[in-house]
């Protein structure tokens, strides 16, 4: 398992002020669980699947800022979702053809729900 980059101490300690008081649904999240879907100059979407009672696809900004969620029927779904959606596993050995993307992008280090939705996905206009 690949180790996750450091977070430079200045932007943690912002991040914490942000965070303070708002429920944490993932703390420090595997790298390999990631996917990422780049959607314009510097502007990616960050997913990862949250098992449990309900399977969900939790889509985060680059602070980790939950902006929308997904239900579906268990993981295999929600990967092959995701997939069909423009999203790829960050990790993985497809990512890795011209440009490792750990090169040059770094996952959130956890998954904040600070109450806001933008439901860019769960509308079904960027969705299918």
């Amino acid at each position: 398992m690949k180790k996750q980059k450091q977070v430079d101490p200045f932007y943690a300690k912002r991040m914490q002020k942000k965070f303070i008081g708002k429920p944490i649904l993932i703390d420090k999240p595997n790298i390999d669980d990631w996917y990422v879907k780049l959607v314009g100059m510097l502007q990616q979407n960050w997913a990862i699947i949250k098992l449990g009672e309900k399977t969900q696809i939790i889509f985060v900004n680059d602070p980790g800022d939950v902006f929308d969620i997904i239900e579906v029927k268990d993981q295999k779904t929600a990967h092959d979702k995701l997939m069909q959606n423009g999203f790829n596993k960050f990790n993985s050995p497809s990512s890795k053809i011209f440009r490792p993307l750990e090169d040059f992008l770094t996952p959130p280090f956890k998954v904040v729900d600070t109450g806001e939705r933008r439901n860019k996905y769960s509308s079904g206009k960027y969705w299918h």
